[in-house]
């Protein structure tokens, strides 16, 4: 039997051949107009961002003043301060916070301070200011002073100065201990000879038969 040969008739697939590929030429465009718009929106928003951060400079930054400089409070969380007095006597002083209000002042604001000096003397309160420049330290909103002689004295401030080691103070001040019960309106401790001097107003109870040639009184 002799075999039969079909001829194979190409223009039944070419029109879908035809289809497909317009298909493929469509979407090429597509993708390529898609890339370039992507691309110009991601060259505007980083445009924005620079012209915004631009205004932000120009306009001094944050509203209100609020600004990341050396114009903002340092804040140290238990720190404490140590030194010698001119005669060489130690002191250290430590609080629960302190604040430094502007970077490079020398007033340093304290939380909880408590000053303990070398011979003893302890003096505790609830704010204070620590004065670097001056050498100086004031204790403010009721201050106590105790020290090894059993002797608590209560007073709204003190000020300390930290080259002689004095304790004085002008709003008052009371106390309880060996030398009784005094009062006065002003005083002073003095760390050279630990002598307390009361000025304006002393009154005091003295235990029977006891002096201390340390305390002096003068109304």
């Amino acid at each position: 039997m002799a075999a039969i040969a079909y001829a194979e008739d190409d223009t039944i697939w070419t029109p879908r051949r035809q289809v497909s590929l317009e298909r493929a030429r469509r979407r090429s465009r597509l993708v390529a107009v898609l890339r370039r718009l992507f691309v110009a929106l991601s060259g505007a928003s980083a445009a924005s961002v620079f012209v915004f951060m631009a205004i932000f400079t120009a306009q001094g930054g944050f509203s209100g003043g609020a600004r990341l400089n050396g114009a903002e409070p340092l804040t140290m969380i238990n720190p404490r301060f140590t030194g010698r007095e001119q005669d060489g006597g130690a002191y250290r002083l430590t609080a629960d916070m302190a604040i430094r209000e502007v970077v490079g002042q020398r007033l340093i604001r304290l939380s909880g301070p408590l000053y303990q000096a070398q011979e003893g003397a302890s003096l505790i309160a609830p704010k204070g200011e620590y004065d670097e420049a001056g050498a100086m330290v004031r204790l403010t909103e009721g201050v106590t002073l105790v020290d090894r002689q059993g002797n608590r004295f209560v007073t709204p401030s003190v000020e300390i100065d930290l080259r002689t080691g004095i304790v004085s103070g002008i709003n008052g001040v009371t106390g309880t201990g060996p030398l009784g019960v005094l009062s006065a309106r002003s005083y002073e401790l003095r760390r050279s000879d630990g002598a307390l001097v009361l000025r304006g107003g002393v009154t005091g109870m003295l235990p029977a038969n006891r002096t201390d040639p340390r305390a002096e009184g003068v109304n």
